[in-house]
């Protein structure tokens, strides 16, 4: 099993703008998968992709985004229980497992057809992240 955080706040893939005739990725999606790509690179020291075009995987991502500051401490307090759930549109998590799905390309895996299993996990914590976890499906 391989695992890394991504520290931050978790950014959904955004679609591609048009300039001209040419689609280009928006520099806050790039910037992004950069770092999804930099904190796999330094957790994992095998050879890429780590599982090979022929390999199933698992992939479990559990994002935790930031409890607003406007809110009280009773409901902060709640927030950090896991009595809230993020409900709002801080980005879908559908989105936010293609951003980091993407940016394993080539790396983790061929390619993110290979994913066969997936789990996304959103929640309020006090210090935004992205965990993700993944390995062989079997």
């Amino acid at each position: 099993m391989i695992r890394f955080t991504v520290d931050g706040a978790a950014v959904p893939k955004q679609r591609p703008r048009i300039s001209g005739r040419r689609a280009y990725t928006p520099k806050r999606t790039k910037d992004y998968e950069e770092r999804v790509l930099n904190e796999f690179r330094s957790s994992y020291q095998g050879f890429y992709p780590a599982f090979g075009k022929d390999t199933p995987v698992w992939v479990c991502i559990h994002i935790v985004q930031a409890i607003p500051k406007s809110w009280s401490k009773k409901k902060r307090a709640q927030a950090e229980q896991g009595e809230i759930v993020p409900l709002s549109r801080n980005g879908d998590v559908d989105n936010i497992a293609k951003s980091i799905l993407d940016a394993l390309n080539g790396f983790a895996y061929e390619d993110d057809c290979q994913v066969t299993t997936l789990m996304i996990t959103k929640q309020y914590g006090v210090r935004p992240c992205a965990e993700v976890r993944f390995g062989e499906d079997r």
